[in-house]
């Protein structure tokens, strides 16, 4: 809720950070339950930060979970990225303003289906 306040309050670059920062944590608690089950090899260590796409590559490459799921969160990445850079034209403006509402419910989607694959593949939903 605080992340579509955010969003509908005027600030939707915002709202759209906050709701990949929340995907993020929960797929890097993803990862620490898998590698503790054997299913991700990886030097993933508390307190190191790993790029979220390195993350979602390792995670799709070790069949975590479903890569449908993984694949569209990797799809969320760089779109997110990209939009987070100040706009030159009114133009560029208006096309970032668009690709936030997308993200923004790419984002929605997303969260909406994780519960349900986590659980599938044996994991708990857990930040």
């Amino acid at each position: 809720m605080d992340c579509c306040d955010t969003y509908m309050n005027g600030n939707p670059k915002h709202g759209v950070q906050e709701l990949g920062q929340i995907i993020e944590a929960y797929l890097l608690n993803l990862a620490f339950q898998a590698k503790k089950k054997g299913k991700f090899p990886s030097r993933l260590t508390k307190g190191v930060h790993i790029p979220l796409s390195s993350l979602l590559d390792n995670l799709i490459q070790h069949r975590v979970i479903d890569r449908g799921l993984l694949g569209n969160c990797r799809g969320f990445v760089k779109p997110r990225n990209n939009t987070s850079h100040r706009a030159k034209t009114i133009r560029e403006a208006q096309q970032i303003e668009k690709k936030h509402k997308e993200n923004f419910l790419k984002a929605i989607t997303i969260l909406e289906e994780m519960p349900k694959e986590f659980k599938a593949e044996g994991y708990r939903f857990v930040k």
